[in-house]
């Protein structure tokens, strides 16, 4: 552009080498000048358009998809409003990225940075002990003038952009691995409650979902509760449900472990009720465990363990 003052050609945000006016201020501030309609009610209420305001004056008018990275840019600050209605429209959590900008909005300091001011980093975590070495060797360049601020602020964002991306990368594997688990879990519970879960001589295999209503029902209801918190609420309880799962079906065996020892110790002939109605010591003696608690015992576990996976991620 022409600068308004000498008509020098300068670029937009260079001072100009004639007679020395900052090019960005004068037109920031020509910005501030101009007068900008407000969005109509129709563009606030699609969600199309907000109006951003300084004081009592709109400064832009801003499309609510590019509000969120404009304001990670720096280039909305902390002293700009956005009208009643419109804050109502994004605390209804019609759009959960706004309202989450706007609750707690970054501080981005107007005053210019030193040239040995350290920019603040964003917040991203760099496990790589490569990278780590390298921001710190970019760090030290900085502090010592060897690196202008562009230089410092383009290169450190290339290392971060990378570890960002491996990071998303991390994430979506571990999600998968977690749903993987939980869903592979879930699925052995539900075969297991139609398998064999003690054997016995001459007498067709003993299944819970035939002998037990009650411990099936339980067993199915913590499998439904299970699905539904991977599905809607992000295995938030998966770890405390693979665990309550395993708790009962413990219990199970062990309530049935404490009738067969009766029978055996001589304290009753025959048990009454339960999965092994009407079976006396002969008939106890022939009762051996199936496989079909090993199904059980490792669809609870893989249900806890999509819980703990999913917990990595986060």
């Amino acid at each position: 552009m022409k600068c308004p003052e000498c008509g020098f050609e300068q670029k937009p945000r260079e001072v100009c080498s004639v007679c020395g006016l900052v090019l960005s201020d004068y037109l920031a501030k020509k910005a501030l000048e101009r007068d900008r309609p407000e969005p109509t009610a129709e563009q606030v209420k699609r969600g199309q358009m907000v109006s951003i305001r300084r004081g009592h004056k709109v400064i832009r008018n801003v499309n609510t998809r590019d509000l969120p990275e404009k304001i990670q840019r720096g280039e909305i600050y902390s002293s700009d409003e956005i009208s009643q209605d419109e804050k109502k429209w994004i605390h209804a959590g019609k759009h959960p990225q706004l309202k989450a900008l706007f609750e707690k909005p970054p501080e981005v300091e107007e005053s210019k940075t030193s040239a040995k001011e350290k920019p603040k980093d964003p917040d991203i975590e760099v496990h790589d002990p490569e990278k780590k070495a390298r921001l710190k060797r970019l760090a030290k360049k900085h502090a010592s003038g060897k690196l202008s601020d562009e230089d410092y602020t383009q290169q450190r964002n290339k290392i971060l952009k990378k570890a960002m991306d491996e990071q998303r990368k991390q994430a979506d594997t571990g999600e998968k691995r977690a749903t993987l688990a939980g869903g592979l879990g879930v699925l052995m519970i539900s075969i297991a409650i139609y398998l064999p879960i003690y054997k016995v001589r001459l007498v067709p295999d003993i299944i819970l979902y035939s002998k037990s209503i009650m411990a099936t029902g339980a067993i199915i209801f913590l499998t439904l509760f299970a699905m539904f918190d991977m599905a809607r609420n992000n295995f938030r309880w998966s770890r405390s449900i693979g665990l309550v799962i395993a708790s009962s079906l413990f219990a199970i065996h062990y309530m049935q472990s404490q009738e067969i020892a009766q029978v055996l110790s001589g304290k009753q002939e025959t048990i009454v009720g339960g999965i092994f109605n009407g079976f006396d010591k002969v008939g106890v003696e022939k009762i051996k465990p199936a496989w079909g608690w090993a199904v059980f015992a490792g669809g609870a576990f893989l249900v806890h363990l999509s819980g703990w996976l999913r917990g990595r991620v986060d």
